[in-house]
């Protein structure tokens, strides 16, 4: 049950000798379900750093006319897929010089108002959005992000945003020059319409550069402090007694079957992270 599923989060957390949070909001969270939890924040390993984070870069305008709105990552309905749909359709109706591109792929077949580029690997995502060069960059979610790494390779890139007013969205890009926070559940034709504002804003300062000088995140944590934490506990001498029961565990830790999606080639799996929870604890078990 919920219930149940909730007291083995709560459970397991007030055990923790250390709980980090990559975000404010995300540490927010937890406290509202915890007020005494004591959480650290520490911005995730690659995270902004001024010297890393190219200028707001407004493009130049093309040869063609063409104004290009890209969206990044694999969408599902929750990344705003459909809502990407009806305001593409929406704004071509008005402006066929606008187009609308996923570096990415979403979980249905999208009307030809979009063009999907498809899958890529993580490290080519950099790359791919260099190629397209888009205007702006828009992040159509309904559901907060906790840190978004799609956001950190556009913010790297230089590229204007529109990211909705909820989650690590703002909290990253806030005091970002040409990145609009839009309220979530516009609807398709106020989205619409501010995209197409916010279009024309870019074409006023076309070719011109914006410094931004974001607070830098506190990437050292993870490389010096983390590792010495880290060191304390391989050495601690209860460490083996306090390992929480591995069946419970895989219970608050294994991914629930969500949407279907229509690709067969996508099996729901654990996250990266989740299996790695899980064989660290037996490998702790294992070596009682």
């Amino acid at each position: 049950s919920h219930d149940a599923h909730q007291a083995l989060k709560i459970d397991l957390l007030q055990q923790a000798t250390k709980i980090i949070a990559p975000s404010e909001e995300v540490a927010d969270i937890y406290r509202n379900f915890i007020p005494d939890l004591e959480i650290h924040v520490h911005e995730h390993i690659g995270g902004e750093l001024a010297s890393t984070l190219l200028p707001v870069k407004i493009s130049e305008a093309r040869h063609d006319g063409q104004k290009r709105v890209a969206i990044l990552g694999a969408l599902g309905p929750e990344k705003g897929a459909d809502i990407l749909e009806r305001v593409a359709d929406i704004v071509q109706s008005k402006r066929t010089d606008v187009e609308f591109h996923i570096i990415g792929f979403a979980y249905r077949q999208l009307s030809d108002a979009v063009v999907t580029h498809g899958r890529y690997e993580e490290n080519e995502l950099a790359n791919l959005v260099e190629d397209l060069s888009p205007d702006l960059i828009w992040f159509p979610c309904q559901w907060p992000e906790t840190y978004s790494y799609t956001l950190s390779v556009a913010m790297e890139r230089g590229v204007p945003l529109v990211v909705p007013d909820f989650g690590a969205f703002v909290s990253r890009t806030e005091g970002r020059p040409f990145t609009w926070h839009v309220p979530f559940d516009r609807s398709p034709d106020q989205y619409a319409e501010k995209l197409l504002d916010c279009l024309k804003k870019l074409e006023l300062n076309a070719g011109t550069q914006h410094v931004w000088s974001p607070q830098p995140a506190s990437s050292a944590y993870y490389t010096a402090e983390h590792n010495g934490f880290l060191s304390e506990c391989n050495h601690s001498p209860t460490i083996s007694s306090e390992i929480p029961d591995i069946d419970r565990l895989r219970e608050l830790f294994v991914k629930q079957p969500s949407r279907p999606v229509s690709d067969p080639d996508l099996p729901v799996q654990q996250t990266d992270v989740q299996r790695l929870i899980e064989t660290t604890f037996w490998k702790l078990r294992s070596s009682n």
